[in-house]
């Protein structure tokens, strides 16, 4: 087959089967001999999927960061391969090598090749410089590389990257900050970036915790909002989102409101964002069903425990040690280790006959660097309960020298011991825990940390003071409505609660009438409340709608039928008490199995799913023409759009979890249930196939918050190995270390006169030192009439790990006219308190007006350049074309094309540069033909056409910016306007206020 045909097949594939595109970015590896640092490269660059309504852009990197050499990669054979010379030959031009997922490198090396070849070195190019073809699903310079998740149906990058993060999170080893050097008393327990400032002493010697109390003494300017960690954010971003935060302890929205309760109303993209990943841990216990941030998992924590035991203290047994821990359930009875250890005598007996009397467990501090627990034999041997509680709690009496008390003391390893009960406690600052009847210090209700426990679906009453009110007071609202609020009170012998003696209540009142919930058993209070939702229409008068189990279909109940023993409803919709809680603590199973011998009821999560219930009930309605991941469900809020009515009606039927806590009485219009179900559309990628196939792909967690990259060494003998790509927040062979890094969200707005105006913003992460060097850096277009509401959420990483502590840091930015290259202004965020891991800026800027002047200064020594002034008072050096440091005396090579701007070069070596309008790549040397290839399908009206970026998801490849009197999307709607004119004899004031 001849080279050309071989690419016609290559161009006939790729257009029929609409495969995913996959251009590595950062492939040529620069290594700093200096440092001996390895930076980011050979990168995918994918948009988060973060809700349209939000408007929030971000882009993902997911890159290596190890030494690419210790891989021994032998030559592919398999791929075929091209010279440059040889694809000149052929026509091929870069735009087909990118559509043809080449490493961007490539690409443009090819176009520097072009656009050079009448003087270029040609036995340079002929014998170095190559392009491999890569087959599905492999990519790469060589080839090298494949996704494992990748499935054949995937049409774009996005898919894939996306549909990998729909999987569980659950870690089997911890992520680590090794950036500050800390002994937590075990070897096997690292640091977490959140548990820097956050109020509690982990490391021994407190430093993690050394200097944050100046966070405690920022003051804030008049625009800014201060959060409760001492940060400062724009006030624009005060509760602009519920599920975004620009403070890192989430104070700048009104989360607490947010619904923990019901895993439907809230849809969590675990994506490595900003919101995943840049924010502290919400509670002490971690919502299981929320993924908040990946340091605040539940398994973490699990993960900790385990650690925190792993050393046995000195002069201990192992059969002692293994023992106390099946003992004292750190480990599981069920746990092989306990099954086999104590598998001939009970772990009691090796207790007795192994351990000291006293025992240290776990053999660190567990706190403050000197508090830790002691168990003594006896009480490890006898005590009944499931949770054996420390015997002792021993401290440094030094430290801990306010405790006055006529209980006695013991002494162990010069630590001063008492029992936990023998702690004095002033009961008037106390509060109850009803969950778990403890007490906690009034100090800590409200403060964010569940300290009394999540009851079931997670309810946290410390923190959610209504529950707590509603469980020790009767309300009239929410007397006998079905559902028990109160804690059950002993009268007379009698536990009584809000729904005893509730036989002449009625439950079909103001309160409950069409509220969402059966408050009547029967559902009297709800019945005709859902017609019009369910396009569906009862012929009758006091019927319920629900689904027949013999047809999948909607049918008319009788009222007289509900709640009457039998179920007549699929998923049993008409015998609520089966499924509903007998206590205060409501349930999410609402879904009946009709015929079961286990659990009876499900939740709406499990529907469509895998069967939960014995007579396979819960998917016999389902639609399985439609291709769902096998990890996900229809009840996931991104599927409602392709939900059948049937399915919708369980997916958004109320949970009990859901009832109002505090019912209020109102004289309001009474709202049909039916109307409050608000189906919000979202623009979510659906996969649609004829048959559903089941995609079991087990999720790699070797790389915890990254991506797994199959890598061939040998193709003939089929030797692979396993690479991860981090996301900016992580780093190492697995992606294992946390990184330090500045998370920065901007907006932006303009004056009247600059809103279809083209910007470029070049962000970039520079020091203080002579070199003023470019850590890192991102360039973003803004456009007001398009990026207006939108918030930009940019990851910016130091060179070097760990950052230089001797060193000042600045965020500064550079806003130029993108069109016409005119140099506005720059911006300069100092950051300040560099013992912290993650610098969290939110900042709102103003971009001057197109006519302000920029400030020029004479306070700079600027060899090469010229002095400007800061738009925030500071000067610095403006350097000119090839030339860069604090003083524009460092000399360096620009490799951006000739009609493009070099604004500085990178600490990795390239060039920084921005691209004319219709041109593109790190050098600018690629061109977007997109707006002159068909002038009539573009804008009208003399209307501007501008590309869109490359990175960014849209069914659209341009915008138009319209001039004034036309709109739409390609300029072709002539604005309606009113001219008003006046006759020459009447004479105009200076001043006219006209309304219409």
């Amino acid at each position: 087959m001849s080279f050309v045909k071989n690419f016609l097949y290559v161009i006939l594939i790729n257009s029929v089967i609409g495969s995913p595109q996959i251009n590595l970015h950062l492939t040529d590896e620069v290594i700093d001999n200096k440092t001996n640092v390895v930076f980011q490269h050979d990168c995918l660059y994918v948009p988060a999927s973060i809700e349209k309504e939000n408007n929030i852009h971000q882009i993902i990197s997911y890159c290596l960061t190890e030494w690419s050499s210790k891989w021994n990669i032998e030559e592919n054979n398999l791929d075929q391969k091209f010279t440059f010379n040889q694809l000149y030959k052929q026509n091929i031009t870069s735009q087909q090598l990118y559509l043809w997922s080449a490493p961007m490198d490539v690409v443009e090396r090819y176009q520097f090749y072009l656009n050079h070849i009448s003087i270029s070195n040609q036995s340079f190019f002929m014998t170095t410089q190559w392009f491999y073809n890569c087959t599905l699903p492999r990519f790469g310079p060589l080839c090298q590389y494949s996704l494992d998740n990748y499935i054949s149906h995937y049409s774009t990058l996005y898919e894939i990257i996306y549909d990998f993060y729909q999987h569980e999170y659950n870690p089997i080893n911890l992520t680590c900050y090794t950036h500050l050097k800390c002994n937590r008393g075990s070897s096997s327990i690292c640091l977490d970036w959140t548990e820097i400032c956050d109020g509690i002493i982990d490391c021994q010697d407190g430093t993690d915790e050394e200097f944050c109390w100046q966070l405690q003494f920022n003051e804030c300017e008049a625009n800014e909002f201060q959060c409760t960690n001492g940060q400062c954010i724009s006030k624009i971003f005060l509760h602009d989102g519920g599920n975004t935060f620009e403070c890192l302890d989430r104070t700048d929205e009104i989360w607490k409101d947010m619904t923990w309760k019901n895993p439907l109303a809230f849809t969590f993209r675990n994506e490595p964002t900003f919101a995943s990943e840049d924010i502290t841990c919400p509670k002490r216990y971690i919502l299981d069903n929320m993924k908040w941030t990946s340091s605040c998992l539940f398994e973490r924590n699990k993960i900790l425990e385990k650690l925190l035991f792993n050393d046995t203290p000195n002069r201990v047994s192992d059969d002692c040690w293994m023992a106390a821990k099946c003992q004292l359930r750190i480990l599981d009875r069920s746990d092989p280790r306990c099954l086999i250890h104590c598998s001939n005598r009970i772990c009691t007996e090796i207790i007795n006959q192994s351990c000291p009397d006293m025992l240290r467990m776990p053999a660190g501090t567990i706190a403050f660097g000197h508090i830790f627990f002691i168990y003594t034999k006896k009480d490890m041997i006898n005590s009944p309960a499931r949770s054996i509680p420390p015997s002792y709690v021993c401290y440094n009496d030094q430290l801990c020298d306010g405790f006055h008390s006529n209980k006695p003391l013991i002494s162990f390893n010069n630590a001063t011991c008492r029992r936990p009960v023998d702690f004095p406690l002033k009961l008037d600052d106390l509060f109850k825990c009803t969950i778990k009847n403890i007490c906690i210090s009034s100090a800590l209700v409200g403060d964010s940390w569940c300290h009394c426990g999540l009851g079931q679906y997670n309810a946290c009453e410390d923190e959610d003071l209504n529950i707590h009110y509603i469980r020790t007071h009767i309300s009239f609202t929410t007397i006998c409505d079905s559902f028990t609020e109160l804690i059950p009170v002993t009268i007379n012998g009698r536990n009584e609660t809000d729904e005893t003696e509730c036989e002449y209540w009625i439950c079909n009142n103001t309160y409950t009438r069409c509220d969402g919930f059966w408050n009547c058993f029967n559902g009297a209070d709800e019945v005709d409340c859902y017609s019009s939702s369910l396009s569906f229409n009862c012929p009758y008068q006091h019927h319920h709608i629900c689904v027949s189990p013999h047809t999948n279909q909607f049918m008319c109940l009788p009222l007289e039928k509900a709640n009457d023993g039998n179920i007549d409803c699929l998923g049993g919709t008409d015998e609520p008490k089966l499924c509903r809680s007998n206590d205060y603590q409501p349930s999410d199973k609402n879904f009946q199995c009709i015929n079961h011998t286990g659990e009876l009821c499900i939740e709406p999560l499990h529907l469509c799913y895998k069967s939960h219930c014995q007579d396979r009930t819960d998917i016999q309605f389902c639609n399985y023409t439609r291709d769902i991941p096998i990890h996900s469900t229809i009840c996931n809020k991104r599927y409602e759009n392709i939900r059948s009515k049937v399915e919708n009606f369980f997916c958004v039927r109320q949970l009990d979890t859901n009832k109002p806590q505090l019912v209020y009485f109102s004289l309001g219009k009474l709202t049909n249930s039916a109307n409050q179900m608000i189906q919000q559309h979202t623009n979510e990628m659906i996969l649609h196939s004829s048959t559903r196939q089941i995609i079991i792909n087990q999720y790699e967690q070797r790389c915890h918050r990254g991506l797994p990259l199959r890598i061939r060494l040998n193709i003939d003998k089929n030797l692979t190995t396993i690479a991860c790509l981090c996301p900016p927040s992580f780093y190492g062979n697995m992606c294992q270390y946390q990184n330090q890094r500045v998370s920065l969200t901007l907006r932006f707005q303009t004056f009247s006169d600059s809103r279809r105006t083209l910007f470029a913003l070049i962000i970039l992460l520079i020091d203080d030192s002579n070199e003023r060097i470019i850590h890192s850096y991102q360039q973003l277009t803004y456009l007001y009439i398009r990026d207006c509401q939108t918030k930009f959420n940019i990851y910016l990483l130091y060179s070097t790990g760990p950052k230089n502590q001797t060193k000042n840091y600045f965020i500064h930015i550079d806003i130029y006219e993108k069109i016409s290259f005119t140099y506005q202004r720059s911006f300069l965020i100092p950051l300040r308190y560099s013992f912290l891991p993650v610098h969290r800026i939110a900042i709102q800027l103003d971009i001057p007006r197109a006519h302000d002047k920029k400030e020029n200064c004479l306070d700079q020594l600027c060899i090469h350049g010229q002095c400007i002034r800061y738009l925030n008072d500071n000067s610095f050096c403006q350097c000119y074309r090839e030339w860069t440091g604090k003083y524009c005396n460092i000399s360096y090579r620009c490799t951006c094309s000739s009609d493009s701007l070099c604004i500085g070069i990178s600490s990795n070596n390239r060039s920084i540069c921005i691209c004319p309008l219709h041109k593109w790549g790190s050098q600018c040397l690629l061109h977007n033909t997109i707006c002159y290839s068909n002038q009539n399908a573009t804008c009208q009206n003399n209307g501007k056409c501008i590309p869109i970026d490359e990175n960014i998801i849209s069914d659209k490849p341009f915008i138009c910016i319209c001039p004034k009197g036309f709109s739409g999307e390609r300029c072709e709607i002539v604005d309606s306007k009113i001219i008003l004119s006046f006759h020459k004899d009447i004479i105009l004031p200076q001043t006219m206020f006209v309304h219409f």
